[in-house]
């Protein structure tokens, strides 16, 4: 399977652990993070994986995306993606927010929250069907 890990911060190593154990069933084609010498380090320890630190650069990459939705097709599988900042101050004040049904936001949300806080999340999400 191709696929890219996208982001290479403080809590890369799992990743990278469990990436490695995975290398005979996962080819990892790109790594993409922040700083191009955090990026550069984890795909050191991933055999021919490119490096950038734009993330069009891999949704330009046709041949990772369209693997990785075959293979979930194929395989009858939901497609997932997940953000891992979840006990950001940020993300903490979406907690209470429910929205039920398709959306479709253009633009930086701000929350409002008591205490207040000073924050600005960029979302930009568009319905999906079958999601």
């Amino acid at each position: 399977m191709k696929i890219a890990l996208v982001g290479a911060g403080m809590a890369v190593g799992p990743y990278l652990a469990s990436l490695r154990e995975l290398a005979a069933r996962v080819d990892v084609h790109w790594v993409v993070g922040q700083s191009p010498a955090r990026a550069e380090r984890a795909a050191g320890e991933l055999a021919g994986a490119r490096v950038t630190t734009n993330l069009d650069d891999v949704l330009g990459d046709a041949s990772v995306a369209e693997h990785v939705v075959a293979v979930c097709r194929d395989g009858g599988v939901r497609l997932g993606v997940m953000l891992q900042h979840r006990m950001r101050e940020a993300s903490r004040a979406m907690t209470p927010i429910r929205i039920d049904g398709p959306v479709k936001i253009d633009g930086p949300v701000r929350v409002e929250a008591d205490p207040p806080l000073k924050v600005q999340i960029p979302i930009v999400t568009s319905p999906r069907p079958g999601l």
